[in-house]
């Protein structure tokens, strides 16, 4: 079971963390007293009967996940973070935009009105930076994924005042109107996650609770 355990997806997120915290200029490999400091689960035998069942390493990362304990959002990040690690410079698809935005509107659509819709409209250019609008309607209307030139998608954030410096570092910008809000990245998969849009829609409940005190 060890070594399904090491070369699994929660043993390349662990060790690159572990890469991440050291300090500046220490490039030594992961060494032996890394690997017996490793966090292992409990292990019976009717696990390592599931194990051996087993038809796919993705089969195999589930069990693991499963012997952790672990919440969905924690295993919804390392499998996110180790497509992202593979596939560093991957241009964000329509396919994952639909991913991100099933994961948002699950979380989302409980905050609003029974009687109202979140609607999304997605802008991809693929020199710089995406932008995905939110609008909260009535009805329910299909999903937008709009490919277009880089001038007009600055030109939707440009005039509502977002300096050029956020939008050429691809820093991820917010924008707020009375029944819509926008959110702007880049075009990369890194940010357009299942586990980014977690983290996305906790910001916005931050900020709903923050006015709700307030």
């Amino acid at each position: 079971f060890f070594n399904y355990l090491l070369t699994s997806k929660l043993a390349y997120f662990y060790f690159s963390v572990l890469r991440l915290q050291r300090d500046k200029g220490n490039f030594q490999k992961i060494n032996k007293s890394s690997i017996l400091h490793f966090p292992v689960p409990h292990i019976d035998k009717k696990l390592l009967e599931l194990v051996e069942k087993c038809k796919s390493s993705e089969q195999i990362d589930q069990l693991i996940y499963h012997a952790y304990n672990f919440e969905y959002k924690y295993v919804q990040e390392i499998e996110d973070f180790y497509r992202t690690s593979t596939e560093k410079y991957t241009l964000v698809t329509k396919e994952d935009i639909v991913q991100y935005i099933d994961e948002f509107e699950s979380i989302y659509q409980s905050l609003i009105e029974n009687n109202k819709n979140l609607n999304f409209k997605f802008y991809f250019s693929d020199f710089i930076g995406s932008i995905l609008q939110i609008i909260i309607t009535n009805e329910k209307q299909p999903f937008e994924f709009n490919t277009i030139r880089y001038d007009k998608l600055i030109g939707l954030i440009v005039k509502r005042n977002i300096i050029n410096k956020k939008i050429i570092r691809e820093y991820k910008i917010k924008i707020y109107d009375d029944d819509k809000f926008y959110i702007f990245k880049s075009n990369k998969l890194k940010d357009w996650t299942r586990s980014q849009a977690i983290k996305d829609v906790n910001e916005e409940l931050t900020i709903i609770f923050a006015n709700l005190r307030g």
